[in-house]
């Protein structure tokens, strides 16, 4: 497997895994405030992200609303690289904390995400899919859930099939308070039959 700097000084890293069709390693770290509030917001200004989180406010206000966000005990908040590359920010949440658990059957230890890719020129499925899959892989492998939730804009035409080349299966559109979403729900014992992606812890 082809190191980078970033998998080998992994002190900060939480996993890492190698894409043999890419030749690269993608990493994943804890989301800090201070190292990557400006980044964030700079993706947040981008013609492909703004529509969709509607974040393209100025920096004092994307303070405030990272700081709540990150002071939430139930979500989780992640920065994806691609070699030393930061390509996408992610979040976790527990799904009975927050409004989605109004729009299904939801079992007491399902978790919920959101993720954006944040350099355009990532915003393809063969990042895309690789990317999802291991953070899946490492939510089912380490914090003992059995399902996924995520509810992506309809008007998102890159990303919905690339979910569901991920494991995840549509179960129907929902009308939240801000957006027409679909429904994705990835089961562990259905993910469990994909050709299986290699995490490794980086502790």
């Amino acid at each position: 497997m082809r190191e980078t700097n970033r998998s080998r000084k992994s002190k900060d890293l939480l996993f890492y895994s190698y894409v043999p069709d890419l030749q690269q390693t993608i990493s994943v770290r804890y989301l800090s405030y201070e190292k990557d509030l400006l980044l964030l917001h700079e993706w947040m200004q981008s013609p492909h992200i703004a529509p969709f989180w509607q974040l393209n406010i100025p920096l004092e206000e994307f303070k405030s609303y990272l700081t709540r966000s990150l002071n939430m005990q139930h979500r989780t908040h992640y920065l994806v690289f691609l070699d030393d590359m930061p390509v996408s920010y992610m979040m976790s949440y527990v799904v009975k904390e927050e409004l989605i658990r109004d729009y299904y059957e939801y079992e007491e230890d399902d978790i919920g995400g959101h993720f954006v890719i944040g350099p355009r020129s990532f915003l393809s499925p063969v990042y895309i899919i690789p990317i999802v899959r291991s953070m899946i892989t490492y939510l089912f492998k380490n914090r003992g859930v059995n399902k996924v939730v995520v509810e992506p804009d309809v008007r998102n035409r890159i990303v919905v099939p690339a979910l569901k080349q991920c494991g995840f299966k549509d179960c129907g559109r929902i009308q939240l308070p801000h957006k027409k979403a679909y429904l994705m729900v990835c089961d562990r014992n259905d993910f469990s039959h994909w050709q299986p992606i290699n995490c490794y812890d980086a502790h």
